[in-house]
């Protein structure tokens, strides 16, 4: 299990990811649980899919700090695992919720860079 959000964890995080026999079964804004599949053997866990609607719990900006938070951590989450498309849709989420987000649009720009898109501001 990996705490995901800040520091060494992204690089772990990552590491895992890029491993296909990591694989992951389950998530949610804390944590992620990674189990090591053996070759020639069948994958006794259901893995997750990273675009699964629910794959978060929803979040719809009452509790503000927390919310906020979630939103940050699993944007670092999607970008550790090599899917920026999801990290700026969670950014974007992040943004409709909550325009004023510390170093909102300086996130946004650097995901549209990772994605080789404009990062012109909005």
């Amino acid at each position: 299990m990996q705490r995901h959000g800040a520091g060494s964890g992204i690089e772990l995080l990552a590491h895992w990811v890029a491993h296909p026999e990591w694989r992951l079964v389950a998530l949610d804004d804390a944590a992620a649980l990674f189990v090591r599949a053996d070759p020639g053997q069948a994958f006794p866990y259901p893995e997750l899919d990273l675009e699964a609607p629910g794959l978060f719990p929803p979040v719809d900006g009452s509790g503000r700090e927390r919310d906020q938070m979630f939103l940050r951590k699993r944007t670092a989450f999607f970008s550790a695992a090599g899917r920026d498309d999801l990290a700026l849709a969670t950014w974007e989420d992040a943004l409709r919720l909550f325009p004023d987000i510390e170093q909102g649009q300086r996130v946004r720009r650097m995901l549209l860079k990772d994605l080789g898109g404009s990062d012109a501001p909005r």
